[in-house]
C-alpha cells in the first residue's frame, strides 16, 4: 500500500506527463528510465533514489521540489 508521500508523488507525476501529452513509455525513455521504474513511480508504490527522482525531474522539466510536493488544491477562475 502506498504511503501518503509516495501517493503525492505519483500523482504528480501521472499529472506532469499527461500534461506534456506523453505516454508512460515515451517519458521513461526521455529520463532513461526501464518502464516499470516509471510505471512504478506513477502508482505510488516505488520507493526511488534520488538519482531517479532527478532523472524523472529533469524528463518533466520541473524541480524535484515540485514532484514532491503535497500539490495545490484546484482551482477555479471565475471572471468578475
Amino acid at each position: 500500500m502506498a504511503t501518503d508521500e509516495a501517493g503525492h508523488l505519483g500523482s504528480n507525476i501521472r499529472r506532469c506527463r499527461e500534461l506534456r501529452g506523453l505516454s508512460q513509455v515515451q517519458m521513461a525513455k526521455l529520463a532513461g528510465l526501464p518502464r516499470a521504474t516509471w510505471t512504478h513511480l506513477e502508482s505510488g508504490e516505488a520507493n526511488p533514489t534520488l538519482q531517479v527522482l532527478i532523472k524523472a525531474a529533469n524528463a518533466l522539466q520541473v524541480r524535484v521540489e515540485e514532484l514532491i510536493s503535497r500539490g495545490r488544491d484546484e482551482v477555479e477562475v471565475v471572471r468578475a
